[in-house]
């Protein structure tokens, strides 16, 4: 495996905005319980619980505790993310890794299933290049990118979630039955492809 320092991590750590509220879209809630809602969650720590179909690799890890990045859990989290096709880990961006929190904390809140499976996460330049449909400068390759699912949700449930959650980019593919959702510019796609 490719490794990468703690000083990189702790380097893109610092750059991260903080105001993980406003890039998840709080002021585009009308309903003052959902507002109440939503400024709990994010009073919480931020815990995040993962499995990975394909290693059969499942964690539960709190990446966001008492005000500040856990370095060891946002670690553990991009090597469960890591490209297992060509076995190498690249850091998860911190806002990424909100705006999954964001999605996972809003189902735990309404008593549904809130486990991502996630099916894609860093993606090397090879590996990319590989994968049938990914753009050239795939955001999976700047680990800014996740293609997951959520057992026992629907797809198109998790997919409307993640637009309204406005972290970034939100792209539904129902026949491959899965949702991808990247930092950025706030936009939605639906994939016609079979």
């Amino acid at each position: 495996m490719t490794g990468f320092t703690r000083r990189e991590i702790l380097a893109l750590m610092a750059f991260a905005p903080m105001a993980s509220e406003a890039a998840l879209g709080t002021s585009a809630m009308v309903d003052p319980l959902q507002q109440r809602l939503q400024a709990d969650i994010w009073r919480r720590p931020r815990t995040l619980n993962l499995t990975r179909s394909e290693t059969g690799e499942q964690r539960r890890l709190a990446f966001w505790e008492d005000g500040k990045y856990n370095i060891d859990a946002v670690v553990a989290i991009s090597v469960l993310m890591r490209d297992v096709k060509d076995d190498k880990i690249s850091a998860i961006s911190p806002d990424l890794l909100n705006a999954m929190y964001g999605m996972s904390a809003w189902l735990a809140a309404y008593n549904a299933p809130n486990q991502i499976n996630v099916t894609s996460g860093f993606r090397s330049l090879s590996t990319n290049r590989k994968t049938e449909g990914a753009a050239r400068d795939s955001a999976h390759t700047r680990g800014e990118a996740v293609d997951f699912t959520v057992p026992g949700v629907k797809t198109e449930y998790v997919a409307r979630l993640a637009a309204y959650m406005q972290a970034g980019g939100v792209g539904y593919y129902p026949a491959k039955n899965f949702v991808h959702v990247e930092v950025g510019d706030v936009r939605t796609w639906v994939s016609r492809r079979k």
